[in-house]
């Protein structure tokens, strides 16, 4: 039998069972305020991950080692970990503990209080509302952060506790299910994206005919290669090499005042350039501030700083008028070797370009690595002109095959999120019940 449902009065979640409650953050949680002080041998840090809950080194998101944990907060199992801040960005919002231990200051520690909302229920609460975005309208300034007198204020969805402990423990059962799936799925793109990386590499450096003979190419990130092969500096082969930089105001949209396209590492997706996510700047920008680095149709787009650091893409023409920030760059081949552009992709996908951003990237807060060292890739190259041609052709069939292979991957883990999802999203708002 149907269950008798009511206006929720929240936009984002529509009805509710009539016998469900909604309440504010400030009345089902308490902020802890408990903190380190000194730390102890035995306390533990922790971080707040896609996983969730994660024991870590003693260092702080930069790498390093904080002086001192007096300001660090103590966590115990079951408390909830909450992010207020990058809403628009952050991977993660919040997660629940199943550790002691201790967390940085720009975290949120919440306690569940008894009688009004169990941690179970309320982990499954929080994934729906942070990872649907839904407190992102609520949030103020750039980095859309909520402080917490603003986080207490919002709403929560409160079944009886009977009937949040069913919820819980159903979804932890179908969720782990899933999640395994989805671990697999990505297991399995990893592979296939390592196997697509081996056969560039095997390709660049060997050919793509067997029993070759083979000599020292002189470099030690690379090795031996093709007796009929060569290495040549990437920045013999190009006019330029050279950044873009932050402008003052880009947009996430087109408009008759936001015209030319802002491409970011973000749009560099499996080493393709994608028009999405979308970022734009005006035209007196592209032209003035910016003239430096508008994109052309013959330049290759690497990063070379933050955590994508060697995703490469070849800049698509229908995507111009573009340009771009600091963390890619743009590597302009010149006319006379336009037909070397896509063997150069391929290279710049290669295992060694991992072995090179290890040795030569500069290791801080995020890895970075320099104009003047990009230029100083050597690309191992055959000697006839036809035969790179040759190879570029072979990997394109090769690599598309491998791609489509991920592409089916991808679509599985897009449906599989979209189940987990609108699974929690069914039962945390009553629109489904837990059958006893």
């Amino acid at each position: 039998m149907a269950r008798e449902m009511k206006d929720s009065g929240i936009r984002w979640v529509g009805e509710i069972p009539s016998y469900w409650n909604v309440n504010r953050n400030k009345v089902c949680f308490d902020c802890s305020k408990e903190i380190v002080g000194e730390k102890s041998a035995d306390t533990q840090l922790l971080s707040l991950t896609t996983k969730g809950i994660k024991e870590k080194r003693a260092e702080d998101s930069a790498g390093k080692v904080p002086e001192s944990y007096d300001t660090y907060q103590i966590v115990k199992p079951d408390d909830i970990i909450m992010c207020l801040f990058d809403l628009d960005v952050s991977a993660v919002f919040s997660g629940i503990s199943s550790f002691s231990g201790m967390i940085s200051p720009a975290y949120k520690v919440l306690k569940c209080r008894e009688n009004y909302i169990m941690p179970g229920y309320a982990d499954y609460w929080f994934s729906f509302v942070f990872n649907g975005r839904k407190f992102k309208h609520y949030a103020k300034n750039l980095r859309y952060t909520l402080n917490y007198d603003e986080f207490a204020v919002l709403p929560v969805i409160l079944p009886p506790i009977h009937e949040q402990e069913r919820i819980a423990y159903f979804l932890g059962a179908e969720c782990v299910q899933i999640d395994a799936v989805i671990a697999q799925t990505r297991t399995s793109i990893e592979e296939y994206k390592k196997m697509k990386q081996a056969i560039i590499t095997q390709a660049v450096t060997k050919g793509i005919c067997s029993n070759q003979s083979m000599k020292d190419s002189g470099i030690d990130w690379i090795g031996v290669i093709s007796e009929d092969y060569t290495c040549r500096k990437l920045k013999s082969f190009v006019d330029v090499i050279s950044k873009g930089t932050t402008p003052k105001e880009i947009s996430n949209e087109f408009s008759d005042n936001s015209t030319i396209r802002y491409i970011k590492s973000e749009n560099i997706v499996n080493n393709q350039l994608s028009e999405y996510p979308l970022f734009s700047i005006n035209e007196s920008i592209h032209t003035g501030e910016l003239k430096r680095s508008q994109l052309t149709s013959t330049d290759i787009l690497f990063v070379i700083a933050g955590a994508s650091i060697g995703k490469v893409a070849i800049m698509r023409e229908e995507l111009l008028p573009a340009n771009t920030n600091q963390a890619t760059s743009f590597i302009r081949i010149s006319k006379e070797y336009s037909f070397y552009k896509k063997y150069i992709w391929y290279f710049l996908q290669s295992n060694f370009i991992k072995t090179y951003i290890s040795l030569f990237a500069v290791q801080s807060a995020q890895p970075n690595l320099s104009l003047e060292d990009l230029g100083e890739i050597y690309i191992t190259i055959p000697k006839e002109e036809n035969v790179v041609c040759e190879i570029a052709r072979y990997l394109d069939t090769k690599c598309s095959d491998i791609d489509n292979l991920i592409n089916k991957k991808l679509a599985l883990l897009t449906e599989l999120e979209i189940l987990k999802k609108s699974l929690i999203y069914e039962y945390v708002t009553g629109k489904k019940e837990v059958c006893v």
